[in-house]
């Protein structure tokens, strides 16, 4: 009896599920599987730890953390830790290229963002500055051909002021008096003679009638002024040709030869006049002395010096000094009025310019060179402004930087964000592989230690069961009822041997401490 409780405290022993110190020695473990010796029990059996030993409070941290775990329970099993530090190392380098994809997307977002502002920005303030342009260039136009009409104002008055300067220096305002009042009394003295002659020889009793055709014939003057002024008078200012000078000249050689030929005919005549006019006064005081006596004698005398006298006046009018006199004189103050009309004419257009045409001129284009002058300012006000605005809008389009640049960093960080996927994408395989390798590793593991339990499942079933026949023998219907509780106990302890392959598994568990009969129930055995 007491032998086979001893072999019932054996088996209870050996089949009670081992610790986990157990475990990272399969060698040993496997040397007290193999073994056939029976195992000395003690009632008194001291469990193991519910945790892993801690060394000090700075290993109580350091269960906290989730790394140090990983790594405690790789140690505690077994695992090798090349794997463990390669998982990590491969995990740190995924979140650090993870971190800094995401800080390049949001570059990215940020360079979107800029260059969508960018453009639109530079959209409006190209707009702007097209519009600005626009109007700058209409003004800078509208300002070009205002400047124009201003210059050509400005010219129009100088040249007035210039015309008004070379008319006074020209033209003296006495001389064209005095050849006005030449022309007057040339024009005077033909009226007077062609009046004379008119009544006397074509015998026009009616006065009005008479100075009318004088008045007309003396208007010859004025007729022959277009003639001297457009043959003579204008090629000779204006043209100023060797032709036109020698005309000129010719034409004053053959008006001084006409008046000098003129006067000297006119002189002869009047000496013929004079001497026959004291010739007559002389016959006349002899006919009146010789009236006082009335003789026959007398009678005679009177009558002879009255045919005298008679014979004066007709030798006087037949003459044909008198006769040239009279006709070159006509011609003469004709083309003598017509020479000083010409020559008055032009300093009086010149004076009447010079006072009145010239100053209304100059007023109205002050007036209009004002009305420019305000305007062409007014322009530039304008159009300094646009400039200022435009050169603004400038400053604020070179302000914005330049969009080639950020097109370029976009495509830097996109490629970038693409090497860095390829990196991440490489970095999470490799992460997947040690993850894998890592299972691999544990799962071996678990095999391993599965088929170690399992040898000893098998050792200890046989063992109990060759112990149990023995027991069937030697012991009466009380001792069934001993195995029945100790078979309840064996299944206890394949529950325990089912929390062991948890840990095995990898799930961090609190170790359950090991069971033993306890003295009680050895002492109700031995009773029973």
């Amino acid at each position: 009896m007491e032998e086979a409780i001893k072999h019932i405290e054996t088996l209870s022993e050996s089949s009670e599920p081992k610790s986990v110190d157990e475990t990272i020695l399969p060698e040993n473990t496997q040397t007290t599987f193999t073994s056939q010796q029976p195992i000395e029990t003690t009632e008194t059996t001291t469990p193991l730890p519910e945790n892993p030993p801690v060394l000090d409070l700075f290993e109580e941290a350091l269960q906290k953390n989730d790394n140090y775990q990983s790594g405690f329970w790789n140690g505690y099993f077994g695992l090798s830790k090349d794997t463990l530090e390669t998982y990590l190392s491969e995990k740190g380098r995924y979140d650090k290229i993870f971190d800094q994809l995401l800080y390049q997307e949001t570059l990215l977002q940020e360079n979107l963002q800029k260059i969508t502002l960018h453009k639109q920005k530079y959209q409006d303030i190209f707009s702007e500055l097209t519009q600005i342009n626009y109007q700058l260039d209409y003004q800078i136009n509208l300002r070009q051909r205002r400047g124009e009409g201003l210059a050509e104002t400005e010219k129009q008055i100088q040249s007035y002021k210039t015309e008004r300067e070379n008319l006074r220096n020209n033209n003296s305002f006495l001389g064209g008096i005095l050849f006005l009042l030449a022309a007057i009394v040339f024009i005077a003295g033909d009226l007077i003679i062609s009046h004379e002659i008119v009544a006397y020889a074509l015998n026009i009793k009616n006065n009005i009638e008479a100075w009318s055709f004088a008045v007309g014939l003396a208007m010859v003057s004025v007729l022959l002024k277009p003639a001297y002024d457009r043959l003579i008078e204008y090629p000779y200012l204006e043209d100023k040709t060797l032709r036109s000078k020698r005309v000129y000249l010719i034409f004053k050689i053959l008006v001084v030869l006409f008046t000098i030929v003129t006067l000297c005919i006119l002189g002869y005549f009047r000496y013929e006049a004079y001497r026959a006019d004291q010739l007559k006064n002389s016959l006349n005081s002899t006919i009146l002395t010789l009236q006082e006596e009335e003789t026959s004698q007398n009678l005679a005398l009177i009558e002879e010096l009255s045919r005298k006298t008679e014979k004066l006046s007709q030798d006087l009018v037949q003459s044909p000094s008198g006769m040239w006199a009279f006709v070159l004189s006509g011609v003469m103050f004709a083309i003598a009025g017509a020479i000083c009309l010409g020559i008055a004419f032009p300093i009086l257009v010149a004076y009447i310019r010079i006072w009145f045409q010239i100053p209304i001129k100059l007023r109205k284009l002050q007036k209009i060179r004002e009305s420019q002058l305000s305007s062409v300012e007014d322009l530039e006000h304008t159009i300094s402004e646009q400039t200022a605005i435009a050169e603004a809008k400038k400053s604020q389009l070179e302000a914005l930087g330049n969009l080639e640049e950020l097109q370029k960093q976009r495509q830097e960080i996109a490629d970038t964000i693409l090497k860095l996927k390829k990196d991440l994408h490489t970095c999470k395989v490799e992460l997947q592989i040690y993850e894998l390798n890592l299972g691999y590793e544990k799962g071996q593991h678990a095999f391993k230690l599965e088929e170690i339990k399992k040898q000893e499942q098998t050792y200890n079933s046989e063992k109990l069961t060759k112990e149990l026949s023995n027991l069937e023998e030697n012991l009466n219907g009380n001792g069934k009822a001993a195995i029945q509780e100790i078979l309840a106990k064996e299944a206890k302890n394949e529950e325990t041997e089912k929390q062991e392959e948890m840990i095995n598994e990898g799930i961090t568990e609190t170790p359950q401490p090991n069971r033993t009969i306890s003295s009680k129930v050895l002492s109700k055995i031995r009773k029973k």
